[in-house]
């Protein structure tokens, strides 16, 4: 199973301060690695200073913070972890936990024919699921250099726009984007060769006012496609497709018995896990089925929530709704427990 890159620390010449324990509070922007690594940020004394970054590696029973130098204050303070060591944060890259910091080369890396083992897919903002990037008018996949932090752009231009792309464990990626939002639908595309060519299927069933939540495989065999279209009575029915050769070939339209679907992750074992989304600002309960979608039995202490994500360096995320502000992981995608903040 691929991992994030394990890349040797490296020291930066810009020098951090460590925050004690006390001084860590109000843990925001988490992007989490894995159910123990996640990295945050924090304000510092009145919130007006230069924010801090925060790092736990036991799943948030302890955190260690480091505070960036005023004359190095950040734009943005999305942080972006590609390993356990190394984050980036706006401009500026930390490969030894936040101790000591670079500033990164300006501008877009040369473009790569396939991204590269260990490089994590990029999107415009933290999170794993990968967005494209806008590149000379059009949207591009693009991943991250861990060694380097430079961002790549993909050689290969697909034609497709608003689409979000995952990593299977096998190393395939598995897009869902438009050919020409909103007139003509959706398209899946597969690549086995990490973005030198890909396999494209598009959806002609059901009616043209469905919509792709998103397409997801574990072990880059099975894979499901969901989609929603509007139902009865203002209600939303959700669509399942299936396959079970990489991408080649899908089973016709499967309608899923949940009143409204957020998106679909692969499990191991084959089953899935499918947010039941009740409401945008709610959320909603998350559901997963072992049959190929047509029973589903609700996941134990999810039940606000908006959205589920594999992470990157193994096991999965569920994000609550606002008014939660919590981040559950897991190992298994069936048992949750809550990322601790200070």
């Amino acid at each position: 199973m691929p991992d994030y890159a394990k890349t040797p620390p490296v020291t930066g010449p810009i020098q951090a301060v460590a925050v004690a324990p006390e001084g860590i509070k109000k843990v925001t922007n988490v992007d989490q690695l894995d159910p123990q690594v996640a990295f945050g940020v924090f304000p510092l004394g009145n919130g007006l200073k230069p924010a801090g970054l925060a790092r736990t590696l036991d799943g948030g029973r302890s955190w260690t913070g480091w505070r960036l130098p005023d004359a190095y204050e950040p734009n943005s303070m999305a942080v972006y972890a590609l390993n356990d060591e190394t984050a980036i944060i706006d401009n500026l890259i930390t490969r030894d936990g936040g101790r000591t910091w670079a500033v990164l080369k300006s501008g877009w890396g040369s473009p790569i024919a396939t991204v590269p083992a260990g490089w994590r897919l990029y999107s415009g903002s933290a999170g794993y699921s990968a967005s494209p990037v806008i590149m000379g008018g059009r949207e591009q996949l693009a991943a991250i250099d861990p060694a380097t932090g430079v961002i790549h752009p993909l050689s290969h231009h697909l034609g497709l726009v608003g689409y979000r792309i995952s990593e299977a464990t096998d190393g395939s990626l598995w897009l869902l984007g438009q050919r020409d939002y909103p007139a003509h639908g959706y398209v899946v595309n597969v690549s086995h060769d990490r973005g030198m060519t890909w396999s494209a299927f598009e959806p002609k069933s059901p009616p043209p006012n469905t919509n792709g939540l998103n397409v997801s495989s574990f072990d880059g065999r099975t894979g499901y496609l969901l989609s929603t279209a509007a139902g009865p009575n203002k209600s939303t029915l959700g669509y399942l497709y299936t396959t079970h050769d990489g991408g080649k070939s899908w089973s016709a339209a499967r309608q899923v018995p949940l009143s409204a679907a957020g998106g679909v992750e692969a499990l191991p074992d084959g089953g899935m896990l499918v947010v039941n989304l009740l409401s945008p600002d709610t959320g909603g309960p998350v559901m997963t089925s072992k049959d190929g979608g047509q029973t589903f039995q609700t996941v134990p202490g999810l039940t606000y929530t908006t959205a589920i994500s594999r992470l990157l360096g193994g096991g999965w995320q569920a994000n609550a709704a606002h008014f939660q502000s919590t981040w559950m992981a897991s190992a298994d995608g069936i048992h949750y427990t809550p990322l601790l903040l200070p």
